[in-house]
């Protein structure tokens, strides 16, 4: 008994002690100049479809990304993605205003819901601090898209650099 209670112990360390199963995280915070968010509504399904294309504005993109390693179906992926205009060198936009900036929420991943969510709750702020470099302070809710759902908040102060 005693034999087997060892072993048993001794495997289960061996998989504790093991990294193979290490949570990888990434992270992108990008901006490109001349793209605009176009927002498309479908009115069957009641949701906003967003999608980035060409145009007049400044694209900020935060990606967000975890993986386990080695573990299949494990990943997932948040995004927060708006556009300001491209004369400005700071801003800060609250509640309303953030509809205006076409502000949306997308996550995707094997076990999360899958989707985008508009934004219209809480405060972006950006600074210009060099040619290449902004820092964004974003405190924000996503905005449910049915009864039951919770709001997620999403909270971060970083750099964003050119991408072109």
């Amino acid at each position: 008994m005693m034999k087997k209670l060892f072993v048993a112990l001794f495997i289960v360390a061996g998989f504790a002690s093991c990294d193979k199963w290490k949570l990888q995280e990434s992270l992108t915070t990008n901006w490109i100049p001349e793209k605009d968010i176009l927002v498309e509504y479908i009115a069957e399904h009641d949701v906003n479809i967003y999608t980035v294309v060409d145009g007049e504005n400044r694209l900020f993109e935060y990606t967000y990304g975890t993986y386990v390693e080695d573990a299949v179906d494990s990943d997932k992926t948040m995004k927060l993605v708006f556009a300001v205009n491209n004369e400005i060198d700071e801003f800060e936009f609250t509640d309303e205003e953030l509809i205006e900036m076409n502000c949306f929420y997308e996550q995707f991943g094997t076990w999360i819901p899958t989707g985008q969510w508009q934004i219209k709750n809480g405060t972006i702020k950006g600074e210009k601090i060099s040619e290449n470099q902004w820092r964004i302070n974003v405190s924000v809710s996503t905005t449910p898209k049915s009864e039951g759902e919770t709001a997620k908040t999403i909270e971060f102060i970083e750099v964003f650099t050119l991408n072109n």
